[in-house]
């Protein structure tokens, strides 16, 4: 198409013809020149995220006694929501005089020793197949012939490992949210680590969400059925391989042959109509062996029957069938809450909120019923938040013998507030009921996670529970007794309301003060009066106080300089009226002038005691150095003296002295064949001399050579060490001009100087030297420096030609060659602000203790990195498992125990750490694992904590907590047994200041601090605090007029009101303080509302912007009247759930429309930015470094949102990543790396800002943001990882999962994994990184793009020179994820 039209050419007017498409398109060009210039706005940059679970969360969602790793192990299997966990039976020292019982008791704790959290999915249940558990035949021994349970004095011989080719008798079955059944069992490698082995099978799709199938899960009790279900339609009947069947079918080759390890057999489908409510298979009669028989109980329409499915095992599974049309149940019944399997004659029990019910003869085709209403005898045991009466819910069954089974059963019931009642039903008694009585109370709420286990027929029964909003435990139900014998606490933080960062500097105390950096994280966890508290999260290697602490008196309070800690393996004690030998600790403690010894008795009921005999130490004096022989022999070397003396033994000590010399610095180290070197650096008129020299015995006299010649120091030395590194003897020698001189030498042979190391700075000077092996041939030299640095040689024979072009800038590439002996310089750590003390870990040499501004840290390196790994270094935290509020204070000394073959007692043990605190002595059992964990220390609050801040100006933790109250004793019953009646509650909201740093002690019942409820004024029953913000309102004009408020937004229910419409209020309160340090509140203002005040920030210098029902308000304080002016409103869609400001901008996350930012113009709200998909919001966190705001929401989803710098057409924020987690992120602070992240230059531009997410499920997050090319390098490894079955045993189904390109057009592929990642590295780093890229894949996974490993390859290396630059192998790739992956907390 085509028009005619004039236009003027050179001056003249002509006419011609036009297409209409070249019209369109010039006044296209013309409307793109008029757009305003601030619409035009550069696109956002392209961003990734790295997500990484540091805590999973503490909810146990079952607990199931199992052998899944040996039949050896007696174990239980706890079940997380998407992991699971093995812990074995530790046998402790033995109680006495705690219980009143006549029997033995072994204190009992379960130890994790392994855990399995790659499913990439929620668990909805969890069963067990395989072999029928059994008692233990044994009494109180706790032993027998196929069952053994560790104790903590001994390690009980490890299990063969997988080579031995054995599936053990227990199989674990779990069904996934994925749509899939896990098959998971353990084993044990040859260095004694557990592994899992697992297999899936895919479940029928879904007819519907709602039906969620996999939620029900049963196994036949011979395991020769197993069945699926979900809510509604769908049921799965499996039949089932006998475990003979599949030993012989994975176990026939050499090595286990993983492939064919499948339990099922075959399978069918039935469409069930109505609603499930419970299924379980029944015990068949005796005479019936072969007999299957499902039971499920099905409600529809308003009526509940019982559907029987039954199945003769010998035939195949198609032959199992429906059985007539189900058998009505009592309308009591109609709703039960437990269905329990009998173990006789298919009979079962349905137990609902008013009774028990037995049922028996159901293969009759009528069964009889036989009730108990006994059911609530037992009141409630705290005044809980809920109006109804307890429910139960869960039931377990102890073990007994199979005579006693054939025709009783005996069962433990649990109610959700902790009453276990005890139930015995007889087959052959009239009424069904031998027995049903209160078995004790647990003093926890339990939800569904409780078991036994079995300890052996004549002991008593464990009871372990996990908590429901409370910590869990391990109980044993003691015969005759009236209340269980608590042991293990279970630690649940949940849930967990709000979380509060607290710089330490800010905190203002010295445990934490000397360190800037370091931040405290506190959280409002758990429910109700006695669980609820302000926790402080601390994350770090684990260490568990044990036994009593001593005062040691004026002696310590007047300065410790070091301390050591001795195995005495026999000695007849102090004073001649000393009874017996005596095992134990003697601790050297070395003051100033004199030495202290004390001794730590092994005995369960010997106390602590100094010892002011003489028994051959030189107290006089302070001690240099001390240590033991494996000959037992025990080594005090001072100022002036060398002693070796045997308190076990009568074999004459030695002693020399020296004259006119001072020993100035000393070490003790065994080596090789049973020798102990001494190292003795002496002062005389010659200057520092270095000595070298062992301990033997000859003819009962313990004997000191002098080995090869003396050698003279030209620096006056502050430490000395010596190490044993390829048959060669090392000596390493730090002096106060800031060096380290190394000597070697062959053995017997004279030191001969090698290297002079200079640290570089003027305050490095070497205090303390440790050591970690490499292997034989190398070792890590760990330097501890005064300036608050840790400085890492290695120093190997190795060759390390591979090295040689290491392009790393400054010091970390210099090495030195010296001979056949190269000392590279390793790494530089910055600790502190103090001198650095390193000590080598007794009960792990990979790892060393550090001390630095009195506190504790672990230093490791990874034992899979070729290269140089970056360190391990984490906070150690001391918990008292009897004290939850126990705080380790400033660290004064510490030691640990090395025991060698004396094997210690049950509580102390090689690794025992011995700390001083000022004047208190602290023994605390130090964590073998590399894993950091959280260590939770509480402040109870006597309520429901909702809200925490910490207010720097008061130094205070300030606490919004609920308080509910309700009356126990008004309980009526309605004439038919029912007690579930309502009972009166009231509300009532408070305020509790609380000091951080406080000590809470065991038997408070709650944080001592400035506890104050205001009384506001015309207060309304049922107001409940929703937040609170700390404001100081100033007037510009005047710097000087200033207040500090705290407001409190609240909301008021009217539930008996009409229309039912709550109210809300602001309220101002100024905080005083008295004379005494007391915190007094006093109320300013309230400003009345018509809807509750969901949230508030402040704005400017004194304005308030709050959240009002669904509308946005901004209220002004006038500084000179002392009167807030007329409030600005705009109306949003939903609520506000929070607010914050950041310059003129104020973010709102809502309730339904996700993100909204607004801006103040001519005094109104104008929206500036939105989220263009509407998510149901909870909370945000706005980074000005890259204007991206991460948001979270109801859908377990965190998405970056980026803000340009000018307003779009559209006021989008656009979508920058979207992250999918395993729960719904409800706070979100930035937190700051600790120093010794930054020591990796190469990487240090790579390492993005690390921020912290928690959620209510008590799981916490790390995020760090990434660049476009740090991005696309972990996305690709990331998809390759995806498609291996060792990383990912259950790979997610993704329409994408062919191509291994990042996609950056799907903003949920911006994600990375870094739990994947993770994985990656502990399951084969770099050898399995390469097999990746290097190995052709199978046909049948075929890729989209590049399928061959020349492509991969190359696309690989093309990535890591985008994202860090030249590489020199594959091991620096792996050790730039390890710093990605840090944990910052």
């Amino acid at each position: 198409m085509s028009l005619r039209t004039r236009i003027r050419v050179d001056g003249q007017w002509t006419t011609r013809s036009l297409d209409i498409h070249e019209v369109l398109a010039r006044n296209k060009d013309n409307n793109m020149q008029q757009v305003p210039q601030a619409l035009t706005v550069p696109k956002p940059l392209v961003q990734g995220i790295l997500t990484q679970t540091l805590v999973h969360s503490p909810v146990v969602q079952q607990i199931i006694p199992a052998r899944i790793r040996h039949q050896s192990k007696n174990d239980a299997v706890f079940v997380y929501s998407n992991s699971i966990e093995i812990k074995e039976v530790v046998l402790g020292p033995k109680v006495i005089g705690k219980t009143g019982w006549d029997g033995t008791l072994e204190n009992i704790h379960l130890e994790t020793v392994g855990t399995k959290r790659d499913f990439e999915s929620n668990i909805r249940s969890a069963r067990i197949l395989g072999q029928q558990r059994q008692a233990i035949p044994v009494g109180s021994q706790i032993l027998s012939r196929d069952i053994s349970i560790k104790t903590e004095d001994q390690e009980v011989p490890k299990p063969e490992p997988l080579l031995d080719h054995k599936i053990p008798q227990h199989i674990l079955v779990l069904t996934l949210e994925c749509r899939k059944i896990a098959f998971v069992f353990a084993y044990h490698d040859l260095h004694g680590g557990v592994h899992f082995l697992s297999r899936s099978w895919p479940l029928p799709a879904q007819a519907s969400y709602l039906e969620e199938l996999g939620e029900y899960l049963a196994v036949d009790p011979k395991s020769r059925a197993m069945a699926v279900a979900g809510y509604e339609n769908t049921l799965t009947l499996y039949s089932l391989k006998s475990m003979e069947q599949m030993r012989h079918e994975v176990e026939m080759e050499e090595n286990l042959r993983y492939d064919a390890f499948m339990p099922i057999k075959g399978e069918k489908h039935f469409k069930v109509e109505g609603t499930i409510l419970k299924m379980e298979f029944l015990h068949p009669p005796k005479d019936d062996t072969n007999h299957v028989i499902l039971l499920l109980i099905v409600s529809k329409n308003g009526k509940t029957r019982l559907l029987l499915y039954e199945w003769d095992f010998l035939l195949d599974i198609r032959r199992a069938e429906f059985k007539g049309n189900g058998l009505p149940v009592e309308v009591e019944d109609q709703l039960p809450l437990l269905l329990i399997p009998l173990t006789f004659a298919a009979a079962f029990v349905l137990v609902s909120e008013r009774r028990i019910t037995v049922y028996r003869d159901i293969l009759s085709g009528s069964a009889r019923s036989h009730v108990h209403h006994a059911v609530h005898d037992d009141s409630p045991k705290s005044a809980c938040s809920s109006g109804r009466w307890p429910v139960w819910t869960q039931w377990a069954r102890p073990m007994r013998s199979e005579h006693y089974g054939e025709t009783r059963d005996q069962i433990f019931l649990c109610r959700e507030d902790g009453v276990v009642r005890f139930i015995i039903v007889n087959e052959k008694k009239e009424g069904m009921f031998d027995s049903n009585h209160t078995a004790g109370i647990l003093e926890v709420n339990i939800n569904t996670a409780f078991a036994t286990i079995d300890l052996g027929s004549g002991v008593y029964d464990l009871l372990v529970a996990g908590g429901d909003m409370c910590d869990g435990g391990s109980w044993a139900f003691l015969p005759r007794m009236s209340s269980p014998y608590g042991f293990t606490r279970l630690l649940n933080w949940t849930p967990v309301a709000d979380v509060e960062m607290v710089n330490d500097a800010k905190s203002g105390t010295s445990e934490y003060c000397a360190i800037a950096y370091r931040q405290r994280l506190f959280a409002c966890t758990g429910r109700g009066s006695k669980n609820g508290s302000v926790t402080e999260f601390r994350y770090g290697t684990l260490a568990s106080k044990i036994g009593a602490t001593v005062d040691l008196g004026d002696a310590a309070r007047k300065g410790v300089l070091d301390m050591w800690a001795l195995p005495v393996n026999s000695w007849s004690g102090e004073g001649d009226d000393a009874e017996g030998i005596e095992k134990g600790v003697l601790l050297l403690i070395s003051h100033v002038n004199d030495t202290e010894l004390v001794f730590l008795p092994f005995a369960e009921d010997a106390d602590p005691y100094s010892i002011t005999q003489d028994i051959g130490f030189d107290v006089s004096t302070r001690t240099t150095t001390a240590g033991s022989t494996d000959a037992g022999f025990l080594i005090q070397i001072t100022s002036r003296t060398i002693r070796a003396m045997s308190l076990e033994s009568s074999a004459r000590p030695y002693e020399s002295s020296v004259q006119n010399e001072n020993i100035v610095a000393a070490c003790i180290q065994r080596v090789p064949n049973k020798t102990t070197l001494l190292l003795t650096i002496v002062h005389n008129e010659q200057g520092f001399q270095l000595h070298q020299g062992h301990i033997g015995v000859e003819n009962n006299c313990i004997t000191y050579e002098e080995l090869g010649e003396t050698v003279n120091l030209s620096s006056e030395p502050t430490c000395v060490s010596v190490r044993w590194i390829s048959d060669r003897i090392f000596a390493f020698v730090g002096t106060v001009n800031g060096t380290l001189q190394i000597y070697h030498a062959e053995p017997g042979a004279s030191l001969s100087p090698q290297y002079e190391h200079l640290f570089g700075d003027e305050y490095a000077v070497c205090d303390s030297i440790a050591a970690i092996p490499c292997r034989s041939d190398s070792q890590l030299i760990i330097c501890g420096l005064r300036n608050g640095e840790v400085q890492v040689l290695k120093c190997t024979t190795e060759d390390l030609g591979r090295f040689t072009d290491i392009k790393d800038s400054g010091v970390y590439s210099k090495r030195v060659s010296l001979g056949t002996t190269t000392v590279i310089i390793w790494d530089r750590l910055e600790i502190g602000t103090m001198a650095v003390r390193v000590t080598n870990d007794t009960t792990k040499a990979s790892r060393v203790i550090i001390s630095c501004d009195q506190t504790m840290y672990s230093l490791e390196y990874s034992a899979q990195s070729a290269l140089r790994p970056p360190a391990k270094v984490n906070k150690v935290w001391i918990m008292d498992p009897n004290s939850p509020g126990f705080s380790q204070g400033p660290l004064s000394c510490f030691t640990q125990a090395d025991f060698g073959t004396l094997g210690g007692c049950s509580d102390l043990r090689t690794g025992s750490v011995f700390y001083l605190r000022e004047a208190q002595l602290f023994t605390a059992n130090l964590s073998k694992e590399s894993q950091p964990y959280l260590v939770p220390r509480r402040l109870p609050i006597k309520g429901t904590p909702t809200r925490v801040i910490f207010s720097e100006r008061l130094n205070r933790l300030i606490i919004l907590y609920n308080k509910t109250t309700s009356s126990l004793n008004n309980l009526q019953d309605d004439g038919q047994g029912r007690r579930n009646v309502p009972r009166p509650r009231t509300l009532q909201s408070a305020i509790v200041c609380v000091d951080p740093n406080q000590e809470h002690h065991e038997g408070d019942s709650e944080a001592r601090g400035d506890h104050y409820a205001p009384a506001i004024k015309e207060q309304t029953l049922g107001e409940r605090f929703l937040g609170i913000l700390e404001w100081f309102p100033f007037d510009n004009r005047n710097e000087h007029l200033k207040y500090h408020i705290f407001v409190i937004n609240s909301m008021i229910e009217r539930l008996r009101s009409p229309s039912h419409e709550s109210k809300g209020r602001l309220l101002l309160i100024s905080p005083t303080t008295d004379g005494a340090g007391k915190i007094k509140l006093h109320e300013k203002k309230v400003i009345e509302l018509e809807a509750p005040v969901w949230t508030v920030a402040c704005f400017g210098s004194n304005s308030l912007v709050y959240a009002c029902g669904n509308d946005l308000v901004m209220q002004t304080l006038d500084m000179g009247t002392k009167k807030f002016h007329q409030p600005t409103r705009t109306s949003m869609r939903s609520r506000g759930n929070y607010i914050s400001v950041h310059g003129s901008f104020i973010y709102v996350s809502t309730a339904a429309q996700s993100l909204s930012i607004y801006k103040i113009e001519d005094q109104t709200f104008s929206l500036q930015f939105s989220d263009s998909i509407e998510r149901p919001s909870i909370y945000h966190l706005y980074d000005p470094k890259q204007s991206v705001i991460l948001a979270s929401d109801m859908s377990n989803r965190l998405a970056g949102l980026w803000q340009p710098p000018q307003v779009r057409m559209d006021r989008s924020a656009p979508t920058v990543f979207e992250a999918n987690l395993s729960a719904s992120v409800t706070r979100l602070c930035r937190i700051s790396r600790p120093p010794w992240h930054q020591q990796h230059q190469r990487f240090s531009d790579h390492v993005g800002e690390a921020f912290i997410g928690s959620s209510v499920d008590g799981t916490i997050y790390q995020f760090v943001l990434l660049d476009k090319p740090s991005w696309k390098l972990l996305r690709f490894i990331q998809n390759m990882v995806m498609r291996n079955r060792v990383v990912c045993p259950f790979p997610r189904h993704d329409i994408y999962e062919r191509h291994l390109e990042p996609d950056e057009k799907k903003k949920h592929h911006m994600q990375i994994d870094g739990d994947i990642l993770g994985r990656l590295l502990d399951r084969g780093g770099e050898s399995l990184l390469q097999e990746m890229l290097y190995k052709e894949p199978n046909t049948n996974h075929k890729l989209v793009d590049f399928h061959t490993a020349a492509d991969r390859q190359a696309r690989f290396w093309d990535l890591v020179r985008g994202a860090i630059g030249e590489s020199q192998g594959l091991a620096v790739v792996i050790d730039w994820m390890r710093v990605l992956l840090l944990p910052a907390l």
